[in-house]
């Protein structure tokens, strides 16, 4: 997907958001630039709003640079998010603690075009890790001291029971949930945990208090009006001068906001935002995931290639703001004619549509579709209360039982939709 700067920024950015926001510009020679710092950011770091159009070499220094640079990197290579843990001293002489993610965005041919980083501050988590690390000995003496704190920190903080009983639960249950302390005590851990993440969690502790190990996880907890916030954990059993498990203590901080925004990320990092459909990243994994199917199964996987027919002289004579119509119109139309989930429709860029038919039986049944679809586009458009003809031409490929690849039947789609647009358009054909 092709985003310009301000469509990325419009896409992107959340309103209130309250953590580290940067973008990285990935330059066609591989340099990375600024290309978007907030205000968390220049008032927590040493950055500073004449950094942005800058290269990251000439903002940092060396040693810096190359940190940053190779975490840059392996996701430009892997296309993959990463995440790692890192600490630095803000402009106020303060330690700041954080978890930066970085999530790829790809332009229309599956290139890493930005990079968005998102940094949490961990620093009050981090901090009652080690104090909680450091107190483990005056815990297991003295609740009191355990409480002080506890009571001073707006995570959540539990002391849990060898048979998995709440014992001890910070006050700020009642700002983070709404939920007094009072009716967590003596319950099970799991009481107000989301069904989908008990059993992780239970096998999780489990794992922990078996190989002596810390404890990191994500679950959803349900406040007092029935809400699901998103919660980080962090963990660890503790263990008494015999060695015998004792209790467990457990910090969680609410990352609901983030775990948002990060959600956002992935959509816009698959996902096609105008036509609402799966871009071409996702297309293709999802061709490779049918076609190492293809092989087990006696059904067949067809490919549909599409684009729209004169779709840049619509574009030349009305304005991009109605191409932009038509690609959502298009994209709408082809959703109500493929409506199985096993089907999967996509935009490739421009007004390249493609759809993967991952079980077919015969072919006569690809080739129904595709007249389905001539005959959805031939109804008409009304855009702007003017009247527009619109079609399509389609080129179908089915995938042989051995040795395809996504590259090897798109060409063979491709080829078949050159041969309909050869015929006159507002057509289909089949390869063979």
């Amino acid at each position: 997907m092709d985003f310009t700067r301000g469509m990325l920024l419009e896409k992107v950015l959340m309103d209130g958001i309250k953590e580290i926001l940067l973008i990285i510009r990935v330059s066609d020679e591989g340099e990375l630039y600024y290309e978007y710092i907030n205000r968390v950011a220049i008032n927590r770091t040493s950055l500073t709003a004449e950094a942005v159009g800058r290269k990251l070499g000439e903002v940092h220094t060396s040693e810096d640079f190359e940190f940053f640079k190779s975490n840059h990197m392996k996701v430009i290579y892997t296309k993959q998010e990463y995440s790692y843990e890192d600490s630095f001293i803000s402009p106020c002489g303060g330690r700041y603690y954080s978890q930066s993610r970085l999530t790829p965005l790809f332009d229309e041919n599956g290139i890493v075009q930005y990079i968005v980083v998102l940094v949490h501050d961990i620093t009050s988590e981090k901090e009652a890790e080690l104090a909680l690390k450091s107190s483990n000995e005056m815990l297991l003496e003295s609740r009191d001291q355990f409480r002080i704190i506890a009571e001073n920190s707006h995570d959540l903080i539990l002391l849990i029971s060898v048979d998995g009983f709440i014992n001890f639960i910070s006050p700020s249950c009642e700002e983070l949930l709404g939920i007094p302390s009072n009716e967590f005590e003596g319950q099970h851990y799991t009481v107000f945990v989301h069904p989908e993440e008990q059993q992780l969690l239970k096998d999780a502790f489990r794992h922990a208090v078996t190989y002596k190990q810390p404890l990191k996880g994500k679950y959803r907890m349900q406040n007092s009006i029935g809400m699901w916030i998103w919660f980080e954990l962090h963990g660890s059993p503790v263990f008494n001068d015999q060695g015998v498990y004792s209790h467990f203590v457990a910090v969680s901080r609410d990352i609901t906001t983030s775990h948002e925004y990060e959600n956002k990320l992935k959509y816009f990092a698959y996902n096609d935002v105008l036509a609402d459909l799966p871009n071409r990243r996702l297309f293709l994994n999802n061709l490779t995931t049918a076609l190492s199917r293809n092989d087990s199964s006696e059904k067949q996987v067809v490919l549909l290639l599409l684009d729209i027919d004169d779709f840049k002289l619509i574009n030349d004579r009305n304005g991009h703001h109605v191409g932009d119509l038509v690609i959502k119109e298009f994209a709408n139309r082809l959703k109500q004619v493929v409506n199985c989930e096993e089907k999967t429709v996509s935009r490739l860029g421009g007004d390249e549509f493609a759809i993967i038919l991952p079980s077919i039986g015969k072919v006569e049944e690809a080739e129904l579709i595709a007249k389905d679809i001539l005959r959805i586009m031939r109804e008409s458009w009304m855009f702007e209360n003017r009247t527009f003809h619109v079609t399509t031409s389609i080129g179908l490929a089915v995938a042989s039982k051995k040795h395809e690849t996504n590259d090897s039947l798109m060409k063979k789609a491709d080829m078949a939709l050159y041969e309909a647009k050869e015929s006159g358009r507002n057509s289909f054909r089949l390869y063979k």
